[in-house]
Formats: structure tokens, sequence, C-alpha cells
């Protein structure tokens, strides 16, 4: 008896389901159709932003850049003759310490010459002594 009225309880309550599932479906598809072109549009508007947005950062860091690429070479423009300069002034130093020091290093070299001569000349009287005192011993 109870199998039996399950079975009158299935019969009547499966197309009931089945047409509530079906209602379900159908008002699922309505609304994906209805928020879809929505979604697709919202997607596109935030797009469209996002590129105006990078574009718009682009254009400001070519300005930045535009900006500091300036300012270097303004610097540089400055600085350049300054840079000219020192180092004008660095090479004249350079020469004069040169000059100074050229008298002084010739001075020098000649000292050691004569001195070199000299102990040359020490050396050949003491060889020649040597010899001498060999001759006659």
């Amino acid at each position: 008896m109870r199998e039996s009225k399950d079975k009158e309880e299935l019969r009547i309550r499966e197309p009931k389901e089945k047409e509530e599932l079906r209602m379900r479906e159908s008002k699922d598809k309505e609304e994906l159709r209805i928020r879809e072109p929505k979604e697709k549009e919202e997607l596109r508007m935030r797009e469209s932003k996002d590129k105006e947005e990078l574009r718009i950062r682009e254009s400001k860091d070519k300005e930045k850049l535009r900006i500091r690429e300036s300012k270097e070479k303004e610097e540089l423009r400055i600085r350049e003759p300054k840079d000219k300069e020192k180092l004008r002034m660095r090479e004249s130093k350079d020469k004069e310490e040169l000059m100074m020091r050229e008298p002084k290093d010739k001075e020098k070299l000649r000292m050691r010459e004569s001195k070199d001569k000299d102990k040359l000349r020490m050396r050949e009287l003491n060889d020649k002594e040597k010899i001498r005192m060999r001759v006659k011993g």
C-alpha cells in the first residue's frame, strides 16, 4: 500500500519538478541573455577606460622624460664650458709644473752622470793600479 502511495506521489511530483526545472532554466537563460550584453558593455567600457588611463599615463611619462632630458641638456650646456675651463687650467698647471721640474730633473741627471763618470774613472784607475802592481810584483 505504501509503495503504491509513493509511486503515485512520484508520478504527480515528477512532472511538477520537471516543469519547475524547465522554468528555472528558462529564467536563467533569460537572465543570462539580459545580463550578458550588459557585462560585455561594462567590460568594453572598463577596457576603454583602462586604455585611456594608460594613454594618459604614457603621455605623462613621455612628458616627464622630455622635461628631464631637456634639463640634462641644459645642465650639460652650462657645465661643459666649466669643465673645459677646468681641464684647460689643469693642463696649464701641469705644463707649469713640468717646466719647473724639467730643469731640476736635468740637473739631477747631469749630476748623476757626472757621479757615474767619476766612479768609472776611479774604477779604471784602480784597475790600472792593480795591473801595475801585479806587473811589478
